[in-house]
């Protein structure tokens, strides 16, 4: 029922941010945002995805995982990239909150930060990651015409 499904979600949300690691805390907060936008499915019709999904409290989640990344001194870059996919991904299945400024923020605040990026296994990992992310956003943008 969706009294259920809303007392899921919050309890999921709640006990995310009580994570002690700040890494895990930003991690979980972000992968909770998927259960205030879920996707339809064999099992879930588009009406019955509509009813569930909250996009205020989708933004509110991702900014709380912004918040918990902030405070993660190692792996921050890495996560702060993480959270741009989450954006993305959201802006992509439709969700008109998820806005290009949030998105051009982000990317601003990454490259604002990148060269701190050592050349360790992760940092080079990182790189690639972000720029993989940005390959995808030319390539989604050069397909539909908005260059």
């Amino acid at each position: 029922s969706l009294e259920n499904w809303n007392s899921l979600v919050l309890k999921a949300s709640q006990l995310s941010a009580k994570l002690k690691s700040s890494r895990d805390k930003a991690r979980s907060i972000a992968n909770c945002s998927h259960l205030y936008w879920p996707s339809t499915n064999d099992r879930r019709s588009e009406r019955d995805a509509k009813i569930l999904r909250h996009d205020r409290k989708l933004i509110k989640c991702l900014q709380r995982a912004l918040k918990a990344a902030n405070e993660c001194y190692e792996n921050q870059i890495e996560l702060f990239v993480e959270i741009l996919n989450k954006y993305i991904f959201f802006y992509e299945e439709g969700c008109t909150t998820v806005g290009v400024k949030y998105l051009q923020g982000l990317i601003c605040l990454i490259q604002e930060h990148i060269h701190r990026l050592d050349d360790t296994q992760i940092g080079r990992r990182t790189r690639v990651y972000y720029m993989n992310t940005l390959e995808h956003v030319r390539q989604k943008k050069k397909s539909e015409g908005k260059e």
